[in-house]
Protein backbone atom coordinates (compact mmCIF):
# COMPACT_ATOMS: atom_id res chain seq x y z
CA UNK A 1 0.00 0.00 0.00
CA UNK A 2 1.49 3.22 -1.11
CA UNK A 3 2.27 5.57 2.11
CA UNK A 4 0.10 8.75 2.20
CA UNK A 5 3.06 11.75 2.08
CA UNK A 6 3.12 13.90 5.15
CA UNK A 7 4.97 16.93 6.79
CA UNK A 8 6.78 17.19 10.06
CA UNK A 9 5.66 19.64 11.73
CA UNK A 10 7.95 21.82 13.99
CA UNK A 11 5.85 20.70 16.68
CA UNK A 12 6.83 17.16 16.03
CA UNK A 13 3.52 15.98 14.72
CA UNK A 14 2.93 14.66 11.21
CA UNK A 15 -0.12 15.13 9.44
CA UNK A 16 -1.33 15.13 5.76
CA UNK A 17 -0.78 18.07 3.27
CA UNK A 18 -2.72 18.24 -0.24
CA UNK A 19 -0.23 18.69 -2.62
CA UNK A 20 -3.13 19.48 -5.37
CA UNK A 21 -3.49 22.45 -3.96
CA UNK A 22 -0.05 23.69 -2.64
CA UNK A 23 1.89 22.13 -5.42
CA UNK A 24 1.29 25.92 -7.41
CA UNK A 25 3.29 27.59 -5.39
CA UNK A 26 6.47 25.27 -5.47
CA UNK A 27 10.13 26.34 -6.15
CA UNK A 28 13.01 25.38 -7.70
CA UNK A 29 15.94 26.29 -6.06
CA UNK A 30 19.36 25.86 -7.62
CA UNK A 31 21.41 26.95 -3.89
CA UNK A 32 24.11 29.11 -4.09
CA UNK A 33 27.88 28.21 -3.02
CA UNK A 34 28.48 29.17 0.29
CA UNK A 35 31.47 31.28 -0.77
CA UNK A 36 28.47 33.99 -2.19
CA UNK A 37 26.59 33.99 1.11
CA UNK A 38 26.59 37.26 2.20
CA UNK A 39 25.44 38.10 5.50
CA UNK A 40 23.47 41.33 7.22
CA UNK A 41 26.27 43.65 7.70
CA UNK A 42 27.53 43.47 4.08
CA UNK A 43 30.34 40.93 4.79
CA UNK A 44 31.33 37.47 3.47
CA UNK A 45 31.45 35.30 6.10
CA UNK A 46 30.72 31.28 5.03
CA UNK A 47 32.22 30.21 7.81
CA UNK A 48 29.62 31.33 10.26
CA UNK A 49 27.31 28.87 8.32
CA UNK A 50 29.27 26.37 8.74
CA UNK A 51 30.24 27.15 12.69
CA UNK A 52 26.59 26.80 13.40
CA UNK A 53 25.93 23.43 11.62
CA UNK A 54 28.91 21.96 13.32
CA UNK A 55 27.43 22.97 16.43
CA UNK A 56 24.14 21.67 15.75
CA UNK A 57 25.43 18.70 15.12
CA UNK A 58 27.11 18.39 18.44
CA UNK A 59 23.56 19.16 19.89
CA UNK A 60 21.39 17.12 17.91
CA UNK A 61 23.74 13.91 17.06
CA UNK A 62 21.92 11.54 19.46
CA UNK A 63 18.61 13.22 20.06
CA UNK A 64 15.24 14.52 17.73
CA UNK A 65 14.56 17.50 15.58
CA UNK A 66 14.43 20.80 17.48
CA UNK A 67 10.73 21.26 19.47
CA UNK A 68 10.25 24.68 18.63
CA UNK A 69 7.18 25.10 16.76
CA UNK A 70 6.53 28.54 15.06
CA UNK A 71 8.87 31.24 13.73
CA UNK A 72 11.55 33.61 14.86
CA UNK A 73 11.11 36.60 17.13
CA UNK A 74 9.84 39.22 15.22
CA UNK A 75 8.12 37.05 12.55
CA UNK A 76 6.59 34.49 15.07
CA UNK A 77 4.04 33.25 11.77
CA UNK A 78 6.08 31.60 9.29
CA UNK A 79 6.01 27.75 9.77
CA UNK A 80 8.45 25.53 8.21
CA UNK A 81 7.94 21.73 7.40
CA UNK A 82 9.68 18.94 5.26
CA UNK A 83 8.20 16.17 3.22
CA UNK A 84 9.29 13.01 4.40
CA UNK A 85 7.42 9.73 4.06
CA UNK A 86 5.31 9.22 7.11
CA UNK A 87 6.22 6.32 10.12
CA UNK A 88 9.39 5.56 8.27
CA UNK A 89 12.61 6.61 10.41
CA UNK A 90 15.26 5.71 7.45
CA UNK A 91 13.41 5.71 4.04
CA UNK A 92 15.58 4.83 1.03
CA UNK A 93 16.44 6.28 -2.80
CA UNK A 94 17.44 4.90 -5.65
CA UNK A 95 18.93 8.23 -6.66
CA UNK A 96 22.20 10.05 -5.81
CA UNK A 97 21.03 12.95 -6.29
CA UNK A 98 17.43 12.85 -4.85
CA UNK A 99 15.17 16.21 -4.81
CA UNK A 100 14.28 17.77 -0.83
CA UNK A 101 10.93 19.23 -0.87
CA UNK A 102 10.02 21.90 2.19
CA UNK A 103 6.95 23.99 3.18
CA UNK A 104 6.94 27.39 4.34
CA UNK A 105 3.44 29.64 5.46
CA UNK A 106 5.15 32.54 3.82
CA UNK A 107 8.02 34.17 2.69
CA UNK A 108 10.51 34.51 5.96
CA UNK A 109 12.23 38.10 6.67
CA UNK A 110 15.25 35.56 8.08
CA UNK A 111 17.56 33.38 5.58
CA UNK A 112 16.59 30.06 4.75
CA UNK A 113 19.53 27.38 5.16
CA UNK A 114 19.67 23.92 3.78
CA UNK A 115 22.02 21.21 4.55
CA UNK A 116 22.94 17.40 3.98
CA UNK A 117 25.07 15.90 6.60
CA UNK A 118 26.72 11.92 6.10
CA UNK A 119 25.59 10.45 9.56
CA UNK A 120 27.76 7.49 9.17
CA UNK A 121 31.16 9.56 8.94
CA UNK A 122 29.07 12.58 10.42
CA UNK A 123 30.64 14.56 7.31
CA UNK A 124 29.30 17.83 6.12
CA UNK A 125 28.05 17.64 2.58
CA UNK A 126 26.16 20.91 1.91
CA UNK A 127 25.51 24.05 4.00
CA UNK A 128 23.76 26.83 1.08
CA UNK A 129 21.95 29.18 1.50
CA UNK A 130 18.81 29.53 -0.28
CA UNK A 131 18.12 33.06 -2.11
CA UNK A 132 14.63 32.30 -3.12
CA UNK A 133 11.38 30.61 -1.62
CA UNK A 134 7.99 31.17 -1.84
CA UNK A 135 5.26 30.47 0.05
CA UNK A 136 3.89 26.50 0.22
CA UNK A 137 6.22 23.81 -1.46
CA UNK A 138 9.50 25.25 -2.03
CA UNK A 139 12.16 22.29 -4.21
CA UNK A 140 16.13 22.40 -3.68
CA UNK A 141 18.08 20.25 -6.31
CA UNK A 142 21.99 18.86 -5.43
CA UNK A 143 24.41 20.89 -7.94
CA UNK A 144 25.89 18.48 -9.99
CA UNK A 145 29.23 17.49 -8.47
CA UNK A 146 27.69 16.86 -5.06
CA UNK A 147 25.93 12.78 -4.69
CA UNK A 148 25.29 10.99 -2.05
CA UNK A 149 26.90 7.23 -1.88
CA UNK A 150 24.88 3.83 -1.90
CA UNK A 151 24.72 2.00 1.31
CA UNK A 152 25.22 5.84 3.16
CA UNK A 153 23.00 7.19 5.39
CA UNK A 154 22.34 11.00 5.94
CA UNK A 155 20.23 13.51 7.23
CA UNK A 156 19.23 16.53 5.66
CA UNK A 157 18.09 19.85 6.98
CA UNK A 158 16.56 22.95 6.32
CA UNK A 159 16.60 25.93 9.21
CA UNK A 160 15.51 29.62 9.91
CA UNK A 161 18.26 31.37 10.57
CA UNK A 162 16.64 33.76 13.21
CA UNK A 163 19.78 35.23 15.04
CA UNK A 164 23.21 34.89 13.61
CA UNK A 165 24.65 34.73 17.38
CA UNK A 166 22.47 32.22 18.52
CA UNK A 167 22.04 28.59 16.32
CA UNK A 168 19.84 27.46 19.55
CA UNK A 169 17.22 30.38 18.21
CA UNK A 170 17.40 28.78 14.90
CA UNK A 171 14.23 27.13 13.56
CA UNK A 172 15.31 23.63 12.43
CA UNK A 173 13.74 20.59 11.20
CA UNK A 174 15.84 17.20 9.67
CA UNK A 175 14.55 14.49 7.73
CA UNK A 176 16.80 11.11 7.39
CA UNK A 177 17.30 8.83 4.40
CA UNK A 178 19.68 6.03 2.88
CA UNK A 179 20.58 5.43 -0.90
CA UNK A 180 19.74 2.11 -1.36
CA UNK A 181 22.70 -0.23 -2.32
CA UNK A 182 22.93 -3.37 -4.45
CA UNK A 183 20.23 -2.33 -6.96
CA UNK A 184 21.15 -2.92 -10.10
CA UNK A 185 21.63 -1.01 -13.14
CA UNK A 186 18.86 -3.00 -15.37
CA UNK A 187 16.51 -2.13 -12.12
CA UNK A 188 17.44 1.05 -11.43
CA UNK A 189 16.91 1.94 -15.17
CA UNK A 190 13.62 0.05 -14.74
CA UNK A 191 12.34 2.16 -11.66
CA UNK A 192 13.97 5.36 -13.10
CA UNK A 193 11.31 5.10 -16.10
CA UNK A 194 8.50 4.13 -14.14
CA UNK A 195 5.63 6.01 -12.95
CA UNK A 196 4.22 2.85 -10.59
CA UNK A 197 4.38 4.44 -7.29
CA UNK A 198 3.79 1.37 -5.97
CA UNK A 199 6.86 -0.64 -7.76
CA UNK A 200 8.92 1.55 -5.48
CA UNK A 201 7.35 0.45 -2.39
CA UNK A 202 7.71 -2.94 -3.00
CA UNK A 203 11.28 -2.20 -3.85
CA UNK A 204 11.25 -0.79 0.45
CA UNK A 205 11.78 2.70 -1.87
CA UNK A 206 10.29 4.43 0.08
CA UNK A 207 11.55 8.30 -0.50
CA UNK A 208 11.03 7.67 -3.93
CA UNK A 209 7.70 6.53 -3.77
CA UNK A 210 6.73 9.57 -2.02
CA UNK A 211 8.26 11.58 -4.86
CA UNK A 212 6.33 9.56 -7.47
CA UNK A 213 3.33 10.53 -5.52
CA UNK A 214 4.14 14.08 -5.33
CA UNK A 215 5.09 14.43 -9.42
CA UNK A 216 1.53 12.29 -10.30
CA UNK A 217 -0.22 15.09 -8.35
CA UNK A 218 1.31 17.87 -10.17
Amino acid sequence: MIKKISIIFLTSCLIGVNLSEEITAQNSNTIMNPTNVNENNGTNKPRILEQRERSRQRRYRNRGSSSRSWGCQGDPTTSLNLLVPSEIELPKSIHSQPLFWFNLSKIPSVPVVFSIVNTNSHELIILKEIKSVNPGLNKIELPPDIKLNSGEQYRWSVSLICDRARPDKDIYREGHLKIAANISSELKMELSNSTNCSLFNFYDLAYDAMLCNLLEKN
